[in-house]
């Protein structure tokens, strides 16, 4: 059901934040325990700034590359387009 964004707030932003930080929880403990699509949707998570905490690309990079060397393909897809987000930054 997390993965698939089917768990909602009830509109509340306060409520909305609460389960945001439940929802990166239990992406992290799904990761933690191997669960590399975990991982894929906690480094989203970590990116976006979603769960309580500001957005944070290197914490997701680790994360990503955890799901990537679990051969999880999303994982390595995204590690790549940071990768490429930070060369092109470093170009102009």
């Amino acid at each position: 059901m997390l993965d698939e964004g089917k768990v909602q707030g009830d509109g509340n932003a306060t409520a909305q934040n609460r389960l945001d930080r439940r929802v990166a929880k239990f992406f992290a403990l799904a990761c933690s325990h191997g669960v590399a699509k975990g991982c894929v949707n906690y480094g989203v998570m970590q990116l976006d700034g979603i769960g309580g905490k500001k957005g944070s690309p290197a914490d997701a990079m680790r994360t990503f590359r955890g799901a990537c060397e679990m051969l999880q393909g999303a994982g390595c897809c995204f590690a790549a387009d940071l990768l490429m987000q930070v060369h092109t930054a470093w170009q102009t």
